[in-house]
């Protein structure tokens, strides 16, 4: 016979915590990310962000175990504060003499239990994250216990935190407010620390945030919901036909009706757009996201050979575009199906083309008109758009210096990208042992992927990341990867067989490579002659 009540999970008496517990559940959507890193049994410290008076609920709904919760003791002057603490078994902490309190902790731990502590030591008044303070240390290596980071993301702005300069005199949220609790790796206790612990609490935010909701919803359908809500709104003054001021329901309808023609007339799921700012750019962009695709997005100031390589790799054909830019910008690679923009809307019939849409913006719910343009509502992770800075087409242009020692076994090349360079060494020894990584520094941190060997199949690859802190350098290891790269070379070759998909790699980039090699044995020959 199944229980007639819920299992407990705080330390709150039952006839408080159930009722509790229902009110919550009315007023957050709570998701717990990472609860496989909480010991099932054992003492554990942990360590969470501190944005509302609702912090400890909201864990305590995420958790599966029972949590012991560390309170600043001056708020117990507050009778409604008191009741709290007394009825959650609160352990009450001093700021002036925290001594007693910390003995508490120690032996709740001690004792097996799960203690949390929000180590900021106040609520933020932000909405970010503040300084880490040094009290979860002392309990944590006292205890001998790990250390779990949580991060809770979703309850800023809520009537419980301090947006707005404010707690409890604004307005509350109509909907139930979605909240995501993402649990991170224990920390060992000896290698517990303000600067460790901050950075795993920024890390868990990012995790955190990326599941907020909103972040799934269709960026195209965002757009047009957002224009059509307010078609009156000025959204921008055009810079490029001298200021002229373009209303939302205006962008809106012309993007509609460009996204219909492109949906026809262009296979490609990826189109160019080389525009510069303005409402052509702006309408262009929104029409492509409105045909279910992806706008790339190229800087025609960049070389000729970037650009080359970077339409190759997206894949771009079908370029949308000015006939003033194409005679002004001569050098650029254009593809045969350039489209000039204004053309094209003319083409298509122009204002009575867009006619119909400029009604529909006026009289339809903002809603209806996204979905009569066959929007999803969710886009989540999919590709949204394709942007290629100068000189990023990751190809190296050409070899700055080459040069071999100790008979050939030491070899050194530096390949120019443009806008930086790259070292490649290459050393034969009688070790025995296969070492290679990639490295990748800027002033404040360093990132090296290291391989064991790839001889040997299944071996961990390791991604270890060295970052700049006012506490000194921080070192983390990231949990290895078993895939090897010849079974991705193989997954992605028969991907290649089975979709018809295009290899990112042909014998076009064969050749460049050649070519390379030859011009670092050029340099490599320069150095021996001086």
């Amino acid at each position: 016979m199944p229980p007639l009540l819920p299992r407990r999970r705080s330390y709150v008496p039952a006839y408080l915590e159930f009722p509790a517990r229902a009110i919550a559940r009315a007023l957050y959507r709570v998701r717990s990310l990472g609860t496989e890193h909480i010991p099932a049994t054992g003492g554990v410290l942990v360590i969470a962000n501190h944005l509302s008076y609702v912090d400890p609920v909201v864990l305590q709904m995420a958790c599966p175990r029972p949590l012991r919760f560390i309170g600043y003791k001056g708020l117990r002057d507050n009778a409604v504060f008191d009741w709290c603490f007394r009825k959650a078994g609160v352990l009450s902490i001093s700021a002036t003499s925290p001594a007693e309190g910390l003995r508490r902790a120690i032996k709740a731990a001690t004792s097996g239990e799960a203690v949390v502590i929000f180590p900021e030591g106040h609520i933020s008044r932000t909405g970010q994250l503040m300084a880490i303070q040094r009290g979860f240390e002392v309990i944590a290596r006292r205890a001998n216990v790990p250390v779990v980071p949580a991060f809770i993301d979703g309850v800023w702005g809520s009537v419980f935190s301090f947006a707005g300069n404010s707690y409890l005199w604004k307005s509350p949220r109509l909907m139930p407010t979605p909240v995501c609790v993402q649990f991170g790796a224990p920390i060992a206790p000896d290698e517990a620390s303000p600067a460790r612990a901050r950075q795993a609490l920024l890390d868990l935010g990012a995790e955190a945030f990326s599941q907020r909701p909103v972040l799934r919803r269709h960026l195209g359908r965002e757009c047009i919901q957002a224009l059509v809500k307010h078609p009156r709104r000025i959204a921008l003054v055009d810079r490029t036909a001298e200021r002229r001021v373009v209303r939302a329901g205006q962008l809106a309808a012309a993007a509609a009706a460009l996204s219909r023609h492109l949906l026809r007339t262009v296979p490609e799921r990826r189109v160019g757009i080389v525009l510069p700012p303005g409402a052509g750019a702006f309408i262009a962009n929104l029409a492509v996201l409105c045909a279910g695709k992806i706008p790339v997005n190229l800087n025609f100031t960049a070389g000729k050979a970037a650009l080359e390589a970077s339409m190759k790799i997206a894949g771009v054909k079908t370029v949308l575009s000015a006939d003033v830019l194409r005679q002004r910008v001569p050098n650029f690679p254009w593809p045969e199906q350039t489209l000039d923009l204004a053309k094209t809307l003319a083409a298509m019939g122009g204002k009575r083309a867009i006619l119909p849409w400029l009604v529909g913006v006026w009289l339809l719910p903002n809603q209806w008109f996204a979905s009569l343009l066959g929007l999803p509502k969710v886009g989540d992770n999919e590709e949204a758009g394709l942007l290629f800075t100068s000189g990023s087409s990751g190809e190296p242009k050409g070899v700055v210096a080459a040069h071999r020692t100790n008979g050939g076994a030491n070899t050194s090349v530096i390949f120019d990208y443009g806008h930086y360079v790259a070292n490649y060494d290459a050393v034969v020894d009688d070790l025995g042992v296969f070492d290679a990584m990639i490295e990748v520094r800027s002033n404040t941190r360093r990132v090296r992927i290291i391989y064991d060997t790839p001889y040997i199949r299944s071996l961990p690859t390791r991604l270890e990341i060295t970052e700049a802190t006012p506490d000194g350098p921080v070192n983390r290891t990231l949990d290895p990867i078993y895939a090897d790269a010849f079974s991705n070379e193989l997954v992605a070759f028969h991907g290649h067989i089975l979709n018809g998909t295009r290899p990112l790699t042909d014998l076009e980039d064969s050749r460049r490579d050649l070519e390379l090699m030859a011009k670092a044995i050029d340099k490599m020959k320069e150095a021996a002659t001086r």
